[in-house]
């Protein structure tokens, strides 16, 4: 009989949002993110646009990472509030049973680089279908306060693919 030992070192793994590790990242107000000045503060409306950034941190990863950006409850929104993953707004995220995401991946190469995804938002002044879209604007002006949840989770890239 013959007998030995094995062993096996584990790959590290650390992903960050925003500079939290926690389950909770900070709270996010389309308001405070609008690139327009002819609004009362504090309130978007067709004609606005912004955007915010996520930055995602695998730094001390030792595996590379996939990650997906969703927002969800997008339900109740003004309905030509669209977002985009490209500041000129040709990209959509489409919604779709009131979610909408965009994925991404870090190389193992790159892991300890921070990447910065910018989610562009948009609520169009006017459409092509003017006649429609008008009474919807006025309609979506008396909405109360929409809420909507932004979660982003980093996995493992399959080692395998």
């Amino acid at each position: 009989t013959l007998t030995g030992t094995g062993t096996a070192s584990v790959a590290k793994w650390s992903f960050k949002v925003n500079g939290s590790a926690t389950a909770e990242i900070a709270e996010l107000d389309l308001v405070d993110t609008t690139l327009n000045n002819k609004v009362v503060d504090g309130k978007i409306a067709p004609g606005t646009d912004g955007s915010f950034a996520v930055e995602i941190d695998a730094s001390g990863s030792e595996v590379a990472v996939d990650y997906t950006i969703e927002l969800s409850g997008l339900t109740g929104m003004p309905t030509n509030l669209k977002f985009y993953t490209d500041s000129s707004f040709t990209t959509e995220m489409p919604i779709s049973d009131g979610k909408c995401s965009t994925t991404g991946t870090i190389a193992l190469a790159e892991v300890d680089t921070k990447v910065t995804k910018t989610i562009y938002w948009k609520w169009a002044y006017e459409t092509t279908d003017i006649a429609t879209n008008d009474p919807i604007d006025t309609t979506d002006s008396a909405l109360p306060d929409t809420t909507f949840t932004v979660k982003v989770v980093g996995v493992q890239q399959d080692p395998r693919s």
